[in-house]
């Protein structure tokens, strides 16, 4: 009798297993769903240049690139149900012509030697990746060589012989575990998140390229808004080290140029949502706004038109302390600062049709804000979003120039521009509209932060807020509109 009930007890169990979906627990959740990259070094940038690739930086000299493989779309496309896989044809997509198969993977035409090759955005993506043992570098498992993904235990050392037929045993009990679906396609149309195990083995990225050029540990990267230009800087003590450089993108991440004018190390870079301007601040309190200049490059008796940044404004000792983090507004009129001591400064863009000349005429400072403990990040909604949920966005034209002040403590501000009775519309003075529960922010340091919209949530459309923090934890908050 109690073994038949601990049979009737296990397949209840089962049965409840292959009848749970992760999306019914939680009607709206955050779910990791990739550990892209394992690094011996702490991290201390990371930048994306398209919806599957990025750039990190950490305590090394090399700028590490990591691009999506296949196997991630594929899953990412599962998990997201129909809305994933949308998104992974429209941005991962394969190349003209391609077609979708049952399993959701995007297929092109192109065919290699007789054998169809899986390409996404007129790139082959490879299957996985793994990181070799005292290795730094994630390799690239391409379509058929899964067997690169089985490793023994770290403190089990066993013979040459033994070794061939463990890992012949592990592929093929891999095969008929849930694992596989991490490195295949799978038919189940309601896969789960990856377990521990699973995120750890395999959903790394393949690391496409490094990036040589800094003297001393990279410290911050940016990208532009269109995707074409890269900007890096590493510590420094003295201005030689303390440069910029500019990175072309599209052309296989060639060098542009090397951007002098700080004296320490460069905190933080932001690019206008036009691209028109780039603004860097730095631990030597100054602040550099550079404006966009065109190049023209010869590559074998063909030009490419190429641009890069020239510095125009020198903005000299701005803060009293080191400046944290620097943000433009949507419309590219406005640029904030945050300091250590205690500062926010809002200075007024100038006009493209301005001219003057270098060294002479500095930034119009409008308006300054005391806060009670050091401003670590700010950041503003930006063009895209505006752009894209132009309907939210026009009920309340307050929430275009809504800023999020983070502080050194982990507490969180949101300020709303303003425009005063004067004629000029184009004076705008910024309000704290409220502090967010101090039990709900962070114990430390924040560093960054990101405005998003959830359209997900019964079709209503809500603004989103996401912060981290030197505490290791990343959160999010909704924004609601007072009525």
């Amino acid at each position: 009798m109690v073994e038949e009930k601990k049979k009737k007890n296990e397949q209840e169990e089962v049965k409840k297993e292959e009848e749970y979906n992760f999306e019914s627990e939680e009607l709206f959740s955050i779910k990791e769903i990739a550990r892209t990259q394992i690094h011996g070094y702490d991290l201390n940038c990371l930048s994306f240049y398209d919806y599957y690739s990025y750039i990190s930086g950490a305590d090394e000299k090399v700028v590490r690139i990591f691009d999506a493989p296949q196997s991630f779309l594929n899953n990412l496309g599962q998990l997201n149900s129909t809305l994933g896989k949308d998104h992974v044809l429209k941005y991962g997509g394969g190349v003209n012509g391609s077609v979708n198969d049952n399993n959701g993977m995007v297929v092109g035409k192109e065919e290699e030697e007789g054998k169809s090759v899986t390409t996404v955005g007129k790139k082959e993506r490879v299957m996985a990746a793994t990181v070799p043992a005292l290795g730094l570098t994630n390799k690239s498992i391409r379509e058929g060589e899964e067997r690169e993904m089985i490793t023994t235990h770290e403190f089990e050392y066993q013979q040459e012989e033994e070794e061939e037929e463990s890992i012949d045993d592990a592929l093929a009990q891999l095969n008929n575990t849930s694992s596989s679906m991490y490195l295949n396609n799978s038919n189940n149309e309601n896969i789960y998140p990856p377990f521990e195990t699973q995120l750890l083995q395999f959903t790394l990225w393949p690391e496409y390229l490094k990036l040589y050029g800094h003297v001393n540990e990279l410290y911050c990267t940016s990208v532009n808004f269109n995707r074409e230009i890269l900007a890096t800087s590493c510590k420094a003590k003295n201005p030689s080290l303390a440069q910029i450089k500019l990175w072309n993108i599209k052309n296989d991440f060639k060098l542009i140029d090397s951007l002098p004018g700080h004296h320490l190390t460069v905190s933080r870079i932001q690019f206008s949502n036009n691209d028109e301007w780039m603004c860097s601040v730095s631990k030597d309190r100054c602040m550099i706004l550079y404006r966009k200049k065109l190049l023209l490059e010869s590559d074998n008796n063909s030009s490419k038109s190429s641009y890069s940044y020239v510095p125009l404004l020198y903005q000299n000792q701005c803060h009293e302390r080191i400046i944290w983090d620097v943000s433009f507004t949507f419309d590219d009129k406005f640029i904030a600062t945050g300091s250590r001591d205690h500062f926010i400064k809002i200075f007024k863009v100038p006009g493209l049709d301005e001219r003057f000349e270098k060294h002479e005429q500095q930034l119009e400072c409008i308006q300054s804000i005391d806060m009670k403990q050091p401003v670590t990040s700010i950041h503003f909604v930006s063009l895209q979003l505006v752009k894209e949920f132009k309907e939210y966005f026009n009920e309340s034209v307050e929430l275009n120039y809504l800023l999020a002040v983070g502080l050194e403590d982990g507490s969180i501000y949101l300020f709303k521009g303003v425009k005063n009775d004067s004629n000029d519309s184009t004076v705008i003075t910024w309000k704290c509209i409220c502090e967010l529960n101090k039990n709900e922010c962070h114990d430390a340091a924040i560093r960054r932060f990101k405005f998003r919209m959830n359209s997900l949530n019964g079709g209503n459309q809500s603004l989103e807020l996401l912060s981290c923090s030197l505490d290791h934890s990343v959160r999010c908050f909704d924004i609601f509109q007072q009525q």
